[in-house]
């Protein structure tokens, strides 16, 4: 999957520490046109929120990037993908 063109698979290691997306797991939906607005999806224990406001988005937006700022670029995230497998494979 990660070879598509549309697709992008960064590892966040443990060493990178607390940051700012571990108050919640969150998905930001993005549309093509007609419907074009992003949503963020948040899911909870017993339910979900969705949020539409730009104030919302803008602030997911912002946490997502820190997230993807601290984790290993695709190339370094693949490499170390292969890494694990490999290890886990030597270990059968």
């Amino acid at each position: 999957m990660a070879q598509l063109p549309n697709i992008d698979v960064q590892v966040l290691p443990y060493e990178a520490g607390a940051h700012a997306a571990l108050a919640a797991p969150f998905t930001i939906l993005e549309f093509a046109e007609p419907l074009g607005t992003p949503i963020v999806y948040v899911g909870t224990v017993t339910d979900a929120i969705f949020l539409e406001e730009a104030e919302d988005i803008s602030q997911y937006n912002a946490t997502f990037g820190d997230v993807q700022g601290s984790a290993l670029s695709t190339v370094r995230s693949a490499a170390f993908i292969e890494q694990v497998a490999a290890s886990l494979e030597s270990e059968k």
